[in-house]
């Protein structure tokens, strides 16, 4: 699964949730973040939702640095 967004730096909100421990890829073209998941991951969507707000917010109050990560998939 991919997701992005038009008026966010999506590689900046990845980049702070792989600092928190949330290891994810991230494509080019659209930018966005990609994850791979399976009902396995069930017990952990509440948590990564928290913190994605988190960086979210981070993103749109212009709080982050731009991303500096190279993009895992163009």
């Amino acid at each position: 699964m991919t997701f992005g967004a038009a008026d966010l730096d999506v590689l900046a909100i990845g980049a702070g949730l792989f600092k928190d421990g949330w290891v994810s890829s991230r494509t080019n073209e659209p930018p966005g973040i990609h994850l791979m998941i399976s009902p396995a991951h069930h017990a952990h969507v509440a948590e990564y939702l928290t913190v994605l707000e988190r960086w979210t917010g981070k993103a749109r109050r212009g709080e982050l640095a731009p991303s500096s990560q190279p993009v895992t998939y163009a």
